[in-house]
């Protein structure tokens, strides 16, 4: 049976995430404007937190065996403050 480590999970959503962005600009360049540019970005800028988040979480998922609980629990409030302070 296929398994998929933790850090080949966490490499390849953010490969995908790469992949959406350089997508994204290519389409920016293609359209030509910067109200078509805004809309785009906007639409990368919200999927943005999702890509994080979910890499965090198969982070700490793989790390939880060896971290300390306060630790673990100081990570997902710096988690949480950082797509909070991003709004």
């Amino acid at each position: 049976m296929f398994t998929i480590s933790g850090v080949m999970a966490m490499a390849a959503i953010r490969a995908l995430y790469g992949l959406i962005n350089f997508s994204a600009a290519y389409l920016i360049y293609s359209y030509g404007t910067a109200e078509a540019g805004l809309r785009i970005n906007a639409i990368v800028g919200t999927i943005g937190p999702i890509f994080f988040t979910t890499v965090a979480f198969i982070g700490l998922t793989g790390a939880a065996e060896t971290l300390q609980t306060h630790k673990i629990i100081m990570i997902i409030l710096g988690v949480i403050l950082i797509i909070l302070g991003t709004r």
